[in-house]
């Protein structure tokens, strides 16, 4: 969705996506914890028919993403999904926020762009970010349809979470998208797709490292559908099991999660077979592990 494109321009983080499909007319909304627009970016880039915004500035601001949007397209999507358009937004710089309200079925065939009004008024509760809302969807949407919506934006996506870098803002900490369907005015919304539940859930083990103030080596296998579990224990390594050197790991205070896949079509889904294959084959195969973690029967791939 081109929409979700322009969230990841924007550098977000974290977007959002509800479809609202069991009350009158239905509803989508998206929203993004990214940069926010100011009123020029908005006249002069989503507004704007193929806008150069994106040529002339071919990356993010702030993480150096190369912009996966096409230019001018992102109000055209929205135009096809919905009869009616609400923007809210807000930069963090700004004390206020602006809202855009477009009528679609205003821009019949006969009339001119001088004829038709858009609203663009200053509003007050935007938080920073931008939030897309549209009203009267001109399609429904099955649970498989919000499916391949989400696997249409995967790419963008982070294979496996990313911890969070502190004090060094400028570090892209991955983009994710949550699609939700709101389940009408008595029902909470439900996650219909996400990593999580498309692709983590399917793996087989999840092994979890992580060492201490004090240096020391804590190790579990949370989940293991090939064998057995168990809660933290102590790895106890020496000087020998670190090869080319005599002295100890220099680490502290660091925490590792890995999944553990068997690479098997017969043991996944298609879909998850397919991602994990791909993104193994990119990155050259499975992770090596250092010879002090080699008590670690599950960790990598295989």
């Amino acid at each position: 969705m081109e929409i979700i494109k322009n969230c990841y321009d924007a550098d977000s983080n974290k977007v959002k996506v509800t479809f609202d499909i069991g009350v009158g007319e239905g509803k989508l909304k998206i929203s993004d914890d990214g940069t926010g627009m100011g009123r020029g970016e908005i006249i002069n880039g989503f507004l704007k028919i193929a806008s150069g915004l994106k040529v002339e500035y071919p990356v993010s601001a702030i993480y150096k993403r190369k912009k996966a949007g096409r230019k001018g397209i992102g109000r055209f999507s929205t135009q096809r999904l919905g009869r009616k358009l609400i923007l809210r937004t807000r930069r963090e710089k700004d004390s206020i926020g602006w809202e855009l309200l477009v009528n679609w079925d205003d821009f019949e065939s006969g009339k001119t762009l001088q004829d038709i009004k858009v609203i663009l008024k200053q509003y007050e509760k935007a938080t920073v970010g931008t939030e897309v809302i549209i009203l009267g969807l001109r399609d429904t949407w099955s649970d498989a349809q919000i499916k391949r919506a989400w696997r249409g934006v995967l790419s963008l996506q982070q294979p496996f979470p990313i911890a969070p870098v502190e004090n060094k803002p400028s570090i892209d900490p991955g983009f994710s998208v949550d699609f939700y369907k709101g389940g009408g005015l008595y029902k909470d919304e439900m996650v219909i797709a996400d990593l999580k539940t498309e692709i983590l859930d399917h793996l087989h083990a999840v092994v979890d490292m992580m060492v201490d103030k004090e240096g020391s080596v804590f190790w579990r296998i949370s989940k293991n559908k090939l064998g057995e579990s168990f809660d933290w224990r102590k790895y106890e390594y020496t000087s020998k099991d670190i090869e080319g050197s005599n002295k100890e790991i220099g680490l502290t205070n660091v925490w590792m999660k890995a999944y553990h896949v068997v690479l098997e079509p017969s043991l996944l889904p298609s879909f998850v077979y397919t991602r994990v294959r791909d993104e193994l084959s990119k990155r050259g195969g499975g992770g090596s592990v250092p010879k002090w973690f080699q008590g670690c029967a599950l960790w990598g791939f295989r």
